[in-house]
């Protein structure tokens, strides 16, 4: 009779540890490239951070870029 020959046979032949559920998909939330923004003026704007606003920035307006220059809310005059 072999010492542990039969512990070292159940080690080989043990299932290999099973991994947990993954949790059930959600809906994502919305990030700020799929949300629109709009800012009624350039105080607005200035309040919620955003100021300056580029002309490919989300909430960019001609009506808040005064001179056309794609860059909206600038100034701290608008």
């Amino acid at each position: 009779m072999r010492d542990g020959g039969a512990a070292a046979d159940v080690e080989k032949t043990e299932a290999p540890h099973t991994r947990k559920p993954r949790p059930a998909p959600t809906t994502p939330k919305a990030t700020p490239s799929t949300v629109a923004v709009h800012y009624k003026n350039c105080g607005q704007a200035r309040k919620a951070g955003a100021a300056p606003i580029q002309r490919e920035d989300p909430g960019y307006s001609t009506t808040l870029d005064n001179d056309g220059n794609g860059v909206a809310c600038e100034n701290g005059k608008d």
